[in-house]
Order: C-alpha cells, then structure tokens, then sequence
C-alpha cells in the first residue's frame, strides 16, 4: 500500500520499473464485498485514483519522453550537420593535398629537367675547355710556335718603346 500512496500522491520512489516491480510485489487486495457499497464505493475511488496517479505519471513520462526524442533528434540533426561539415573539410582538404602533390611533382620533373639540361651544359663547358686546353698546348709544342718565339720576343721588346711621332708638316702663315 505504501506504493500505492506515493502513485497516488504523484510522487515517484525512483525509476518506474522499480514502481512497477514494487506493484507486483505488494498482495492482491482482498476481494470486495459486493453487499457493502461503502467498500466498493471506497475501492473504486482508490481504484479511481490509482488510475489517475498513473494517466498523470504516464503523461508526463510521455512528454518526458517527447522532450528526450526532441533533444535526441536535435542532437542528431546537430552532429549529422557538423559530420557534413568534416566530411566537406576533408573532401577539400584531399583536393588540396591533391593539388598540392601534383604541383610538388611538376616542380620537381621541371628541377629534374633543368638539373639536366645545367648538368650537360656543364660537360659541354669541361670538354670544350678540354679541348682549348689540348689546342693551346699542342700550339705551345708546335715547331712554328718554336720558331716565331725570337719575332714575339723583339716585338714584345719594340712595343716597350714609344712608337715615333709621325712626322706632319706644319705649314706657318706669314700673312695672318
């Protein structure tokens, strides 16, 4: 009967199954009778607001039941919005990388290029200066080298000396 008090007072002694378990536990009323209408007359009102506690109970459980599929559907729309949002992120994100790594790789086919073209550019310089290097010193060993050696000297020596004046005519005008 103490369940049966606190239902019909609307008060809740903890969770509903636990209300419910405690229903079932308590004995069956002794059974009316129907002779005594007092006792029926005072059954039918605990039976009356029994049932009146419980449609309370059942409507506000119903509405807390509302309130939490609202706050779950709100939740839900929430996080399935934010989701889209980190999946557009991430979607523009991979283009990003995407782009990025087929810019890094152009840049680097373009480095590679240009390293070869400098690398042979580079050989070409080293062999011709091989090869000025192999001309200049097969000249130095040349028998006419050799033999022109006394003319380069006496012009090195005449170039030395202050060449001489020209010699220009120099007219005087006695009239003037």
């Amino acid at each position: 009967m103490a369940g049966q008090a606190d239902v019909r007072n609307g008060q809740a002694g903890g969770s509903d199954a636990t209300q419910a378990s405690k229903r079932a536990a308590e004995p069956a009323e002794s059974v009316v009778d129907p002779a005594n209408p007092a006792e029926l007359q005072a059954r039918y009102e605990r039976l009356l607001a029994q049932n009146t506690s419980m449609a309370v109970n059942l409507g506000r459980l119903r509405q807390e039941l509302e309130r939490r599929k609202a706050e779950a559907a709100s939740a839900t729309d929430a996080a399935e919005r934010e989701n889209k949002r980190f999946e557009s992120e991430i979607k523009a994100r991979f283009e990003e990388i995407a782009r990025l790594t087929e810019m890094l790789e152009e840049r680097r086919e373009a480095a590679d290029a240009r390293i070869a073209e400098l690398q042979q550019r580079h050989d070409d310089v080293v062999a011709y200066a091989a090869q000025l290097e192999h001309a200049h010193l097969s000249m130095l060993e040349s028998t006419s080298w050799k033999l022109t050696a006394p003319v380069r000297a006496l012009v090195r020596v005449l170039a030395r000396h202050p060449k001489p004046q020209r010699f220009r005519a120099r007219f005087l005008n006695y009239g003037e």
